[in-house]
C-alpha cells in the first residue's frame, strides 16, 4: 500500500515538508476541490513537478478525449522542460 497527499492549488509546497518522509507521493491539484467540470489550471504544472497526472472530468466529459490526453501530455512535457532549464 502507498500513501499520498494532495494539496489545493493555493497551498504552498512547504506545507508538505512535515510529511515528506512518511508519504510516497504528493499531488498538486489543478482545480479547486469540491466539484467536477472545472477548467484545468495549467499554471500549476511547474509547481507540481509532475511525473504522473490524474484526471477525471477533463477527459471523461470531453467530446474528444484523445486530444485532451495529448494536450495534458504536452503540458506536462513543457513543464518538465521548463523545470530542467530553471535548475
Amino acid at each position: 500500500m502507498k500513501v499520498g497527499l494532495a494539496i489545493k492549488p493555493g497551498t504552498t509546497i512547504e506545507y508538505l515538508a512535515p510529511w515528506a518522509n512518511p508519504i510516497d507521493m504528493a499531488s498538486v491539484m489543478t482545480v479547486e476541490p469540491g466539484f467536477g467540470g472545472q477548467k484545468f489550471m495549467e499554471d500549476m504544472m511547474p509547481k507540481a513537478g509532475a511525473n504522473m497526472i490524474v484526471s477525471g472530468s477533463t477527459i471523461m466529459r470531453n467530446e474528444d478525449p484523445r486530444s485532451v490526453i495529448n494536450l495534458l501530455r504536452n503540458v506536462c512535457s513543457e513543464a518538465a522542460q521548463k523545470r530542467s532549464l530553471d535548475q
